[in-house]
């Protein structure tokens, strides 16, 4: 641990520290106690007028918070001991050596932080430690159930359906895998961040005879203007797939949500998965197509389906760059030109907003899916599903009007899930490294 402390030391110019606050070891000692990483502390000192006098003040404010959280957990410990309390129990204010008002103060700040609970019972207001509370901001920290922009693995699993939140009857998730299944030309229309590729990527991992190949066109530079080389990448993505992993079996799949081609039951014998290794791009759009024909027939030989994904399509963003030629080349160029022709499934993301000026792009698709906005209860529902995955009851470590904000920056944000967890991750660093227990109202304001 000092090894590491003292290389974040040296980023923030050791030679410095060195000089003005002697030795870096001791520097080591101070900041080792305060909130926040060892680097931002001590950029903070260089940055100073007096790094010395700043050290020693904020590890004075340190020791008192230390003091002051072990008063709180002086009373949280009663509790847990002796049960229901009140402000005014004899015996805890002769244990503490406190007065009534400092104990109703500490019962208060552990309430704040939801440590504790309180309910009136007859004339007293009785305070009682929450249950459960096996799991701390820090778990939560660690975990990945906020990653804002997880892999197609972490996606799949945590991807909390829509059908399953509160409030929402429409059966999303079904309904697009019953289209797929009747190999359809599928929509996903919403806003970035709705939660498109994630949908995507939990079909894939659920139905392992779906083979999804994520094609990434709008993100790569890829020239959607000419068909043939849109169609000569999926080609290439679907040899890089088949190249991933040797085959695996579907009860491995399922059981690991592993999403692509590893999944397809193929040798090298294949003659399909033969045609996409010695294929070479050309400037052939009918020879590329021809080669994905082969490829829909291989796997349905197989009882498997090919789905081609294009779920970047929403980045064409008119709200952030404008770029009109490339929707309609892309929409109208080469998925209705071409990728209308091939017996196989698709799935494009549609940014709500592309359908103002380019209303005939879904007349290209014969199922339109809308990820509609979610209602704020069934928003705190989908972050409840998915830190119940950290084992975290997720109102012990957020709070109600903390939620709520959320919620205002879900609708703020363009109803983006990605933007409200990025939010409410930054929140979190923000309460530890103000080490409180649970994330409030200025920990997210903070955040935004």
């Amino acid at each position: 641990m000092a090894a590491e402390q003292s290389r974040l030391i040296a980023e923030a110019d050791s030679e410095r520290l060195t000089e003005i606050i002697g030795a870096s070891s001791d520097l080591v000692a101070v900041t080792d106690r305060l909130p926040g990483t060892l680097v931002r502390t001590a950029r903070a000192a260089l940055a100073s007028a007096d790094p010395r006098s700043w050290i020693e003040q904020a590890s004075q404010q340190d020791q008192a918070a230390e003091q002051l959280s072990g008063t709180h957990q002086q009373v949280l410990g009663w509790l847990r001991a002796h049960g229901p309390t009140s402000a005014s129990d004899p015996e805890v204010l002769q244990a503490l050596g406190v007065t009534r008002g400092r104990v109703s103060q500490l019962m208060a700040d552990l309430a704040e932080e939801g440590l504790v609970t309180s309910a009136r019972e007859g004339r007293h207001v009785l305070y009682r430690p929450t249950e459960g509370r096996g799991v701390n901001l820090h778990d939560l920290q660690q975990h990945d159930v906020l990653d804002p922009a997880p892999n197609d693995q972490t996606a799949a699993r945590l991807y909390v359906p829509r059908q399953d939140l509160h409030g929402n009857t429409s059966g999303l998730e079904d309904a697009v895998v019953r289209d797929l299944r009747q190999e359809d030309r599928v929509a996903l229309i919403g806003p970035p961040g709705s939660g498109k590729s994630s949908l995507t990527a939990w079909i894939a991992a659920h139905n392992a005879d779906i083979g999804a190949v994520r094609i990434p066109v709008a993100t790569t530079g890829i020239d959607v203007n000419d068909p043939a080389a849109v169609l000569n990448d999926c080609i290439a993505m679907l040899g890089r797939n088949l190249a991933v992993a040797p085959p695996v079996s579907l009860a491995k799949v399922k059981a690991t949500g592993q999403v692509g081609f590893p999944w397809a039951k193929v040798g090298a014998e294949a003659e399909w998965a033969a045609v996409v290794r010695e294929h070479r791009p050309g400037p052939d759009a009918e020879a590329a197509l021809e080669v994905l024909q082969q490829v829909v027939d291989g796997l349905h030989d197989g009882d498997q389906q090919l789905l081609l994904v294009f779920d970047d399509t929403d980045k064409w963003d008119a709200a952030r760059r404008h770029q009109p030629d490339a929707i309609r080349a892309f929409f109208h160029g080469v998925i209705d030109g071409w990728l209308t022709r091939l017996d196989g499934a698709l799935i494009a993301s549609v940014h709500h907003d592309y359908l103002d000026e380019h209303p005939h792009i879904l007349d290209t698709f014969n199922a339109q899916h809308r990820l509609d906005p979610l209602t704020g209860t069934a928003l705190v529902d989908l972050i409840r599903t998915r830190c119940a995955l950290a084992e975290v009851a997720i109102e012990d470590l957020v709070t109600d009007d903390a939620l709520q904000r959320l919620a205002d920056v879900y609708r703020d944000r363009g109803h983006s899930i990605r933007a409200v967890l990025q939010v409410l991750r930054s929140a979190v660093d923000r309460a530890i490294d103000a080490r409180r227990h649970v994330v409030a109202i200025p920990h997210v304001t903070a955040a935004l």
